[in-house]
């Protein structure tokens, strides 16, 4: 059994009393015991000397042992004060190699000490920024550790976002340099759409950090059918010029056309793009073509080819662009219609002027003919106004029925218009009709034969007899289109 500091020093002091007093008793008994006063003095002296020895001797003993105990006691404390203030720097290893409740005291303070040096060994490389200092919490109790773990977790975390927002930030900052760059090249090219597609995409394959780039914008072909033609490109610094046109809906450009939809491929189908250098072709890693869209309308695409992959970023900012791209486009072939239009109207100004002299010579000629026309009416009107005093007209379909019959006429018949309007030639004789002969009269007429007739007609107990000719009249394409007679008294 293993006794403690307070049983030991109990212990050591019982037994140097009992020594003591074992050694007093002896003496004391041979004292008794003796029969000489000579030997009694000089032994009681003797033994007061010898008995003072041995209590000091004792006393020493006893002090020793406690004076070594309350040493090592003193050492712990000066150790736990320093720990107490945070004085890393006087705090010592302490003695473990005893049995006893010291040591097993010191051993826990010393391993105490190894892991105080090691947080703060932790957390001045946390300090300095080193996240990578390995620290583990002792056991799942150990608060302290375990909250040092968190501690760095959350710095990790921490960092992390900044890293982040700081990543946003400086993307966000090219992206807003980028779109002033571009509107600054649009602005400035907004005459000449070879020039603005080569501005744009020289600068566009070198911002983005890429390899080379095409734009190709939809044109109409000679039959005013759709056809996409490759405007300008660039690679490695240099200007290419290049012929290049793509039917419609074919190809991976065609695709994004007809789709809408950007296209990012890191697996190049074989053949379809390579990019030339100093070191001879290579294909690209990754393949970028982005469709040009105004107002829900395809202008072209953006292609973009690089040997390393193009960051989201980056995509994102060329999908951002491609509108005010598209818009230009939309804005230069309208001004380039717009001057054409100018330059046509221009042209038809010119004509116009021309065309209108003449045309006022020809006003001019057609008024003086209109004049002799509206002349050569109105002798004929007086004609036929002379001609109504003595002849009774009527005007009839092709088919023989009345459409107009002048008043004189109907005066003499005593009927009215509307009466006589759509009967047949002839209904207002007295003598009956030939049905034969009437048909084959008009089919005369209708082949443009002038006829003549003789006709009595009964008005009330008269009977008049009316001599009538009848002349057919043809339209403009030739054709027999009415029938006028002249019909006089017999």
């Amino acid at each position: 059994m293993k006794l403690n500091i307070k049983s030991k020093i109990l212990i050591y002091t019982f037994l140097t009393l009992v020594f003591v007093f074992t050694l007093l008793y002896v003496l004391l008994y041979l004292n008794i015991f003796s029969d000489s006063n000579i030997i009694s003095v000089k032994f009681n002296i003797r033994f007061l000397i010898i008995s003072l020895l041995i209590i000091i001797f004792s006393l020493s003993i006893t002090w020793f042992i406690i004076s070594s105990y309350f040493k090592r006691l003193k050492k712990t404390s000066s150790v736990l004060e320093a720990m107490a203030i945070g004085f890393v720097s006087k705090i010592k290893n302490l003695n473990t190699n005893k049995d006893d409740e010291i040591s097993k005291i010191n051993k826990s303070i010393n391993t105490i000490n190894f892991n105080l040096d090691k947080t703060s060994q932790f957390i001045k490389e946390i300090s300095a920024g080193n996240f990578d200092f390995e620290y583990k919490a002792l056991t799942s109790d150990d608060s302290i550790g375990n909250s040092l773990v968190k501690m760095k977790q959350s710095f990790l975390e921490a960092k992390e976002i900044e890293k982040k927002r700081k990543e946003n930030d400086e993307r966000q900052n090219w992206a807003t340099i980028g779109n002033a760059k571009f509107s600054e090249i649009i602005r400035e090219h907004s005459d000449n759409i070879e020039e603005l597609a080569y501005e744009i995409i020289s600068d566009l394959v070198n911002y983005i950090g890429a390899n080379q780039g095409g734009l190709f914008i939809i044109n109409e072909d000679e039959k005013g059918g759709k056809i996409i033609e490759l405007t300008a490109s660039y690679a490695y610094g240099r200007r290419k010029m290049l012929e290049k046109k793509i039917p419609w809906g074919t190809g991976l450009v065609g695709r994004c056309i007809l789709e809408k939809e950007t296209i990012f491929m890191t697996k190049i189908p074989q053949n379809y793009l390579k990019i030339t250098s100093g070191l001879g072709e290579e294909r690209p890693a990754t393949l970028l073509i982005v469709p040009l869209i105004f107002h829900e309308k395809v202008y072209g695409v953006v292609e973009l080819a690089s040997f390393k992959e193009i960051d989201k970023y980056k995509i994102d900012f060329t999908e951002q662009i491609s509108e005010s791209i598209a818009s230009a486009i939309s804005m230069v072939k309208i001004n380039v219609r717009t001057a054409e239009l100018l330059r046509e109207t221009k042209i038809k100004s010119e004509q116009t002027a021309s065309q209108e002299e003449e045309i006022r010579q020809n006003i001019e000629e057609m008024q003086s003919a209109t004049d002799e026309l509206n002349i050569e009416n109105l002798n004929i009107s007086n004609k036929l106004n002379a001609l109504n005093s003595v002849a009774y007209t009527a005007v009839f379909n092709k088919n023989g029925r009345i459409k107009d019959i002048s008043p004189g006429f109907l005066k003499l018949l005593k009927k009215e218009k509307e009466d006589i309007i759509n009967n047949f030639q002839g209904s207002f004789s007295s003598e009956p009709q030939n049905e034969e002969a009437f048909k084959n009269f008009w089919r005369q007429l209708r082949r443009g034969k002038t006829m003549e007739s003789l006709q009595v007609i009964k008005i009330g107990d008269e009977l008049i007899k009316l001599f009538s000719t009848y002349i057919p009249i043809e339209n403009s394409d030739g054709k027999i289109e009415e029938v006028v007679s002249f019909a006089i008294k017999q």
